[in-house]
């Protein structure tokens, strides 16, 4: 990975980030919290079936996992738990540091927003 991006030669308005993937390291915590709620019901999430499936939201996520594995979700239990252990790890989630350095190189410069999908069911 670059030590930082270089924008210089570029012209824009604004700046905008994706968060997940991009400003920070968050898919092995998704996919810790996704697999400690799924354990509950004594379901198995594979690391390496989440990993190919990186950027689906948990509802397209678990269509698949139902239709391959032929298992039902509680998903409404599912959802809640996930996102209880997630936030209750958060803390331990790091930026990714070439990008966030570009994030904060043009802070106060020009406008800045995150936008993600990243909240979606």
């Amino acid at each position: 990975m670059p030590e930082i991006i270089d924008l210089s030669r570029y012209q824009f308005k604004a700046l905008i980030f994706d968060c997940d993937g991009t400003l920070a390291e968050t898919a092995p915590h998704h996919f810790a919290a996704i697999r400690s709620a799924l354990a509950e019901q004594n379901l198995i999430l594979p690391r390496e079936w989440y990993f190919a499936r990186l950027g689906l939201s948990r509802t397209p996520l678990f269509d698949e996992f139902e239709a391959e594995f032929k298992l039902k979700i509680n998903r409404e239990a599912a959802i809640a738990r996930s996102e209880e252990i997630y936030c209750g790890n958060s803390q331990s989630i790091s930026e990714i540091e070439h990008v966030a350095k570009i994030a904060r190189q043009y802070s106060g410069v020009i406008p800045i927003s995150v936008a993600s999908g990243g909240g979606s069911v």
